[in-house]
C-alpha cells in the first residue's frame, strides 16, 4: 500500500465512526446495525413507606415487545448541593409483552439513600449486552419517571 491508499482508508474509517455517532448507535459489536429501541418507564406512587411497590418499564421495537432484555433501575436523588445522583436499584427482564420490573417489596425505606438526599424519580436503562433471539437492539434509557414515596432509604428513619 502506498501513502495515498493509507490515507484514504483513514479518512473512510473516521468517517465511518463519526457517521454511527451521529446515527445514535454506539461503535460496539453490532451496534450500527441495531434496531432502534424506545424504552417507557411508569410512573409510580406509594401511600405508605413499608407499603411494596415496582418500578416497572417496556421495550420495545418497531412498536413490537422485545422479550428476554435486561433491564436496570435507577433511582435518582438531588444531594443539598444540587447535584443529582442515579443510584443502583436493581435490574428486571423483559417479558413477552416487553415489560420488566424491579420490586420493592420492604417498601421505600428499603431503597438506598442518605438522609438528607431528595428522591426525584428514577429511570430504566437497556445496555444491549448481546443479541436476543438473533437480532441485535440499540441501547435504550427512559425519561426520568415519578417515584412519588412518603420517604427513601435513610430519610424514613428521620420521620419515625
Amino acid at each position: 500500500m502506498n501513502r495515498r491508499t493509507v490515507a484514504t482508508a483513514g479518512r473512510v474509517l473516521a468517517l465511518t465512526y463519526v457517521v454511527g455517532l451521529l446515527t445514535g448507535c454506539g461503535t460496539g459489536s453490532g451496534y450500527a446495525s441495531c434496531s432502534p429501541t424506545e424504552l417507557v418507564a411508569d410512573d409510580v406512587t406509594v401511600a405508605t413507606e413499608s407499603e411494596a411497590f415496582a418500578l416497572a418499564a417496556r421495550l420495545t421495537a418497531d412498536g413490537r415487545p422485545v422479550e428476554g432484555a435486561e433491564l436496570e433501575f435507577f433511582p435518582v436523588y438531588r444531594d443539598p448541593e444540587g447535584a443529582e445522583t442515579a443510584m443502583g436499584g436493581g435490574a428486571g427482564t423483559t417479558d413477552a409483552d416487553g415489560r420488566a420490573t424491579y420490586e420493592y417489596t420492604g417498601g421505600s425505606r428499603t431503597m438506598l439513600g442518605a438522609s438528607d438526599d431528595v428522591l426525584l424519580g428514577y429511570t430504566a436503562e437497556y445496555r444491549a449486552p448481546r443479541p436476543i433471539g438473533g437480532t441485535e437492539y440499540c441501547p435504550a434509557t427512559t425519561e426520568r419517571a415519578v417515584l412519588d414515596v412518603p420517604c427513601a432509604g435513610l430519610a424514613c428513619l428521620l420521620d419515625d
